[in-house]
């Protein structure tokens, strides 16, 4: 599978004031270096990851993200499906 980085460096977006769309990206790489919650604004959920856990978050365009602590990286990314 091969991987587009659609910015070079992973933001933090740290409580719901900090929530961000990651440039209306789709898909969204996520690292946790401590345990920590990760929450959708635009529902409420939330997924909670371990200290050191990557995941890949398929969004909306126009959907939220933020993290409950600083520890937690998360950087715009784009794949070919299908």
């Amino acid at each position: 599978m091969n991987i587009t980085l659609l910015k070079t460096a992973g933001a933090n977006a740290t409580g719901s004031s900090a929530a961000s769309n990651f440039g209306f990206a789709q898909s969204v790489y996520v690292v946790a270096r401590g345990a920590n919650d990760i929450v959708t604004s635009s529902t409420g959920g939330s997924i909670h990851l371990h200290s050191n856990q990557a995941i890949v978050i398929n969004k909306d365009r126009a959907e939220t993200l933020y993290a409950g602590a600083n520890t937690t990286f998360f950087t715009p990314i784009g794949y070919p499906r299908g």
